[in-house]
């Protein structure tokens, strides 16, 4: 037991009995310093047995009195349950407590005690509670110290903390300090690394060399030997530079791409890969949060958690950074697709386009799916208008315009005759060149 608990226990054994005994300031305070220069004395003759200090002549006699008060009136403070750290609650697998030399194996709950030792084993949960202050679920190979009733250790493992008014968890890299209600996970790796997920309200990180770091809602960081938070400040530049655009960019071109290819597969019934391709999609489109929370030369220091982060934020967070209204319009415009494929994909009602033009069957699959909610439609269009251009580039590229307007007639022949390759040559019409647009119209009179 440490002085700081001896200390807490005399106060809530005074505290319990006031109502009962009416015992004098003067005789509490006598009480209160011979037990704990009993306790000072104690410690400083380790190596002598217990009975030798506790007669030792100097302090033998307050020691006896001490001792004998609370054993006459039955209330010795040092094994009340009432004033304890707090509790443990085992949820499942083995759960045990190491207190002095002793190991308790927990089956459902046990009071906690300053100094106890906390061991969840392989494929096991705990909950601690810490009354009026903070709960932690410890999962898979954790070992926790209870230091204080709101101070724990972390050596190794997992846990996840809702604080109700104040918490002060510590690991081997850092201090994580909360005075208000927060929701947030640290783990250590068997490494030492520690890492912290911030849910929601933001907490303060303190490292050992006197760093400090405010990790914001749905925030992350990960403190290694070489992180130092005074430096990881990130500047107040909101402007987007150039390679955070094409970075942006490059997301937003993968995610649109991985769902079309998953709904492919959806109505191939290739459920399985699907379901993959739609996480990949749906994770790298959130994905564009880590771009944003960046310094501009694209060093990252503090990320933000992107499974925290919804498909609606995303379009929040870059309308913060940038009134670059195509980049903005287009990341609503994918935001909608991944909306819409995961709302309707077990109700679809058409088929698979398989004209052999890829960008002609990428177009009939959007317009298929944003046809399910037509008030969404004008984002489908910004989307159909990317496999437009595609289509366009097949043969624009061609320096001799009779070459342009071969490979034009040679494309547009294959197309299929049906009401969705007249959508498709009517919108190609209003994107090509003037001298191309007679062309596309004769094309058009054809179907």
């Amino acid at each position: 037991m440490s002085f700081e608990s001896l200390e807490k226990r005399l106060r809530d054994f005074f505290q319990k009995i006031s109502k009962k005994n009416a015992f004098s300031k003067n005789f509490k305070q006598n009480l209160r310093i011979k037990t704990l220069d009993f306790f000072v004395q104690k410690n400083q003759r380790k190596n002598a047995s217990f009975w030798h200090k506790l007669f030792f002549p100097k302090i033998s006699l307050a020691a006896f009195s001490v001792i004998a008060f609370f054993v006459i009136l039955d209330i010795f403070p040092f094994n009340n349950p009432e004033i304890s750290a707090g509790k443990i609650l085992q949820k499942y697998g083995p759960v045990e407590v190491i207190r002095n030399n002793d190991v308790i194996l927990v089956k459902g709950e046990l009071a906690l005690e300053i100094n106890d030792i906390i061991r969840v084993g392989n494929n096991a949960e705990a909950e601690l509670n810490f009354p009026k202050k903070f709960v932690s679920v410890a999962k898979n190979k954790t070992n926790i110290h209870v230091v204080k009733d709101d101070y724990i250790f972390l050596e190794n493992g997992e846990i996840e903390n809702k604080v109700m008014q104040e918490a002060e968890i510590a690991t081997d890299r850092g201090i994580v300090k909360i005075d208000s209600k927060a929701d947030f996970k640290i783990s250590v790796s068997e490494s030492g690394e520690t890492k912290i997920i911030n849910k929601k309200t933001p907490i303060t990180i303190f490292d050992w060399k006197n760093g400090h770091k405010v990790l914001k809602e749905k925030e992350e960081v990960l403190l290694r030997t070489d992180t130092t938070l005074t430096n990881k400040f990130i500047p107040a530049d909101l402007k987007l530079s150039s390679s955070q655009k094409r970075a942006i960019q490059a997301k937003l071109d993968i995610a649109r791409t991985k769902a079309l290819t998953g709904v492919e597969k959806f109505l191939l019934s290739q459920k399985q890969e699907a379901e993959q391709d739609f996480l990949s999609a749906n994770k790298t489109f959130r994905s564009i949060a880590q771009i944003l929370n960046t310094t501009r030369n694209l060093q990252i220091t503090t990320r933000k958690n992107i499974n925290l982060i919804t498909l609606e934020e995303i379009f929040s967070l870059l309308n913060k950074k940038t009134k670059d209204e195509t980049l903005l319009a287009e990341t609503k415009a994918v935001e909608k697709l991944l909306t819409l494929i995961a709302k309707n994909k077990y109700t679809f009602s058409f088929a698979a386009s398989d004209s052999g033009f890829l960008n002609f069957d990428r177009f009939v699959l959007l317009e298929n799916i944003f046809a399910i909610d037509a008030t969404e439609m004008q984002h489908g269009n910004i989307l159909k208008k990317k496999y437009l251009i595609a289509f366009l580039n097949k043969f624009q590229n061609q320096i001799v315009k009779i070459n342009q307007f071969a490979i034009m007639n040679e494309s547009i022949e294959k197309l299929p005759h049906t009401d969705l390759a007249k959508t498709f040559l009517t919108e190609l019409q209003q994107i090509v060149a003037p001298d191309l647009k007679e062309l596309i119209a004769q094309e058009i009179q054809n179907f």
